[in-house]
């Protein structure tokens, strides 16, 4: 039998995104630069950057799950500028719910939406929430735990809140670029009054 046509719609939408992305590099590397990032002034938090082979790890820590998933965030912006530099435009909020089939792909998939949204969307957080950490319970078949439908049956979901501004080299020095979060190595150790986390990404 022949084999089944593409997915034109997705096929369409993945070559619209990388176009997104590409401009809004394009856009950056025209832009005046501000002076070059201090690592000696990062904003202090709940994470550090580990020196890795050829990348770096993101360690994030908080009380529980959300809070770790916070911190990394906030992790990950700090590493690609200053966050103490990102004020906040209210019309730069964003909100959104991440899901993933296992914990694993949860933490990867929050870090991957944080990502593309400051590679195509020039968006830089000062803040980066997550809260409303669930997972659906067998029982209920496919309902969270706050009993709402579950989005990827069988997994994880979260919901990102994130306060920040437009990336401009004016005022932002640059930190490293951030190619793609990995799974390499990835590392999630939940006890009764803290979670942490440790993820290796592509530089």
């Amino acid at each position: 039998s022949p084999n089944p046509s593409p997915d034109e719609p997705s096929a369409s939408r993945a070559a619209a995104n990388a176009a997104r992305v590409e401009d809004a590099v394009a856009a950056r590397r025209a832009m005046i630069r501000a002076k070059p990032l201090d690592v000696t002034s990062r904003t202090d938090g709940c994470y550090e950057h580990l020196d890795h082979t050829a990348d770096v790890q993101f360690h994030a820590w908080g009380a529980d799950l959300g809070a770790a998933l916070s911190a990394l965030g906030n992790c990950f912006f700090d590493y690609v500028t200053e966050r103490r530099t990102i004020e906040v435009d209210a019309a730069c909020a964003q909100n959104f719910v991440v899901t993933g089939a296992d914990l694993d792909a949860l933490v990867f998939k929050v870090l991957d939406e944080l990502l593309f949204r400051f590679s195509a969307d020039g968006i830089v957080c000062a803040t980066v929430r997550v809260d409303d950490v669930t997972r659906p319970r067998p029982e209920d078949g496919g309902a969270t735990d706050d009993g709402a439908p579950d989005q990827d049956a069988g997994g994880w979901s979260a919901r990102v809140a994130t306060a920040g501004e437009q990336f401009d080299l004016a005022k932002h020095p640059q930190g490293t670029e951030v190619k793609a979060i990995t799974y390499s190595n990835m590392q999630i150790h939940e006890k009764p009054d803290r979670t942490d986390i440790f993820v290796i990404v592509d530089i």
